[in-house]
């Protein structure tokens, strides 16, 4: 666990960062991310570069249990007025990680992780302006800088707007650079145009007659001879995920070692548990695990619930949507303090963090106690403390992905388990399944739906909200949920067979027989559904199948509203 010291706490205890504060200016001297100009300089410098942003910057200060010490001195980028220059540098998504592990349990790859030290340093700042900064105060007070000495910055410090977007076109450049000799075969990252975060790892065999056959020819052979994706790594700012066979793994991390400082490789090859995004990768037996059990238990421990009792469910089916808060009760909501609303709004942010990376358990509790933080902080407080509880007994719960060995048998495995019918397509090779499902006018007024994608079996990405049309019946909420669910469905296969070229099959299973019978008509139907006919028309021309399964094999149930125990249990 990182804990942030405040600056009071720093200044009393100055000593003892000393000499980590030092490693920290000394490093961005080395780097070359800073030049140090002395104070006399300073007013002639200014005066030659009137068009310079020359802001403050302040020190970070961590401390890593148990007693790692860590400081970054960090510019103050908020102080830049907007330039209008492209800055945007996009964060990889939790479904692409689901989806590499996905993958990456079916071809039986092996994983392995690296995060490269001080990454943005590595850039180099390429803008039409120069930044200066004023060093951090307390960096003075220690002794490592002089009063009134300027830094020009000169590499993308941290801290800054256009930081980020230099660290990942340096970065992306690098990657596409890569060669690697696998098989006989030249290999490189090709980057992927859907998410540019993820990358295929190809081996190209037209790249070795790159030097003796004209392009021409190459182009006509390469018709023939398509390149083959060996692997598939993440980049999530500095920190790097490759998931592929041993040997070109290996490779991977060697040649990444020798083009940036990065610290020490966890891999599956050497039985480590493997930390990307916040989760805990674990490659087992039968597949990979991904859970937030360290990110759980303390979530339970800064709350002060290490010693409460555990529940079954997340939230109780009296806690669930039940209507508008009344007019009444809303002048009760503005008498309150704004701390209770933070509160609120604290617990349930912590928790949204789980429910949308490792527990789809959690996230129908989480939606409405994220809903209720503002006008009913105190119902969300109390639902967040029940989702707590049952962290307790459930931290451990992982989101699998099953090997292709594993899939075999799991249809049987859970018909037995739980005498249950499951629905055949479920953990069919090759296949994306949409799941949906609505409970109607949960609130009184709007409906509630959900979906889940899943891919042969493994689940990749789900979401649950309140639907933003109100529903007249039963079959429109549905119908309304199974679109939402063929966005998904779309979206996960653009990328899913962009990364490996294979072409998947696509399916939405929905639990409503009216829906399905919607979703599915061609001909003249009632007058009463008419109006959803436009609706049911993008689904019947997308050429997606749209079948009925059971409503207790239905996993998007799951996230639609407030369930017993052994349901509960049973989906998730």
């Amino acid at each position: 666990t990182t804990q942030l010291i405040d600056l009071s706490m720093i200044r009393k205890t100055l000593p003892a960062w000393i000499k980590t504060m030092k490693k920290e200016v000394d490093g961005l001297v080395q780097k070359g991310a800073i030049v140090k100009l002395s104070p006399n300089k300073v007013r002639e410098w200014i005066k030659q570069n009137p068009t310079a942003k020359v802001i403050p910057s302040k020190g970070v200060f961590t401390i890593k249990v148990p007693d790692t010490f860590k400081v970054r001195g960090v510019a103050c980028g908020n102080k830049v007025e907007v330039t209008g220059l492209d800055i945007y540098a996009s964060g990889v998504e939790a479904a692409s990680l689901r989806l590499l592990l996905t993958i990456a349990a079916e071809s039986d790859w092996d994983l392995s992780a690296i995060d490269v030290a001080q990454a943005f340093l590595n850039a180099e700042l390429n803008l039409p302006y120069k930044i200066a900064l004023w060093p951090p105060k307390v960096f003075c007070d220690a002794g490592l800088c002089e009063v009134g000495e300027l830094w020009l910055v000169e590499r993308a410090i941290y801290g800054l707007r256009e930081s980020p977007k230099c660290w990942g076109d340096n970065r992306d450049a690098e990657l596409r650079a890569i060669r690697i000799l696998y098989e006989g075969s030249p290999t490189r990252f090709v980057q992927s145009r859907t998410d540019p975060n993820m990358w295929k790892i190809v081996k190209m065999p037209t790249d070795v007659l790159r030097s003796k056959v004209p392009v021409c020819i190459r182009v006509r052979i390469a018709a023939f001879i398509e390149p083959v994706t060996v692997g598939l790594m993440l980049t999530s700012v500095d920190d790097l995920l490759a998931a592929s066979k041993a040997e070109l793994l290996r490779q991977i991390m060697k040649h990444i070692g020798e083009i940036w400082k990065c610290g020490d490789v966890s891999s599956s090859l050497d039985k480590q548990d493997i930390l990307f995004l916040s989760s805990r990768i674990v490659k087992i037996d039968n597949g990979i695990q991904l859970d937030q059990q360290p990110y759980a238990l303390d979530l339970i421990d800064r709350n002060g619930l290490s010693e409460a009792n555990s529940t079954r469910v997340a939230i109780a089916a009296d806690q669930g949507m039940q209507g508008q808060v009344s007019e009444s009760h809303e002048e009760e909501v503005d008498s309150l303090m704004s701390e209770t609303v933070r509160e609120a709004q604290r617990m349930a942010g912590e928790l949204l963090w789980l429910s949308q990376r490792t527990r789809p358990d959690l996230a129908y509790a989480v939606n409405v106690a994220c809903s209720t933080a503002l006008n009913d902080p105190l119902r969300s407080i109390r639902i967040c403390k029940g989702v707590l509880r049952y962290l307790i007994g459930t931290a451990n719960k992982a989101l699998m992905f099953f090997s292709k060995k594993a899939l075999n048998g799991r249809t049987q495995d859970l018909d037995q388990k739980w005498n249950i019918d499951t629905f055949k397509e479920h953990f069919e090779n090759e296949i994306v399944i949409g799941w949906s499902d609505a409970s109607f006018a949960a609130d009184g007024a709007h409906s509630f739906g959900a979906w889940v994608i899943t891919v042969n079996g493994n689940t990749v990405t789900w979401k649950c909200a309140r639907q933003s049309i109100i529903s007249a019946s039963t079959a429109e909420s549905e119908l309304l949920a199974a679109s939402e669910a063929h966005v998904g469905t779309l979206s996960v296969n653009t990328l899913l067979t962009e990364v490996m070229p294979r072409k998947f099959k696509q399916l939405l299973a929905v639990d409503n027989a009216a829906a399905v019978t919607l979703a599915n008509s061609t001909g003249a139907t009632s007058w009463r559904t008419r109006h959803l006919r436009i609706r049911a028309a993008v689904l019947c021309d997308s050429k997606v199948p749209v079948k009925h399964c059971a409503g207790q094999v239905e996993i998007a149930d799951l996230l639609t509203k407030a369930l017993p125990a052994p349901r509960l249990a049973m989906l998730s």
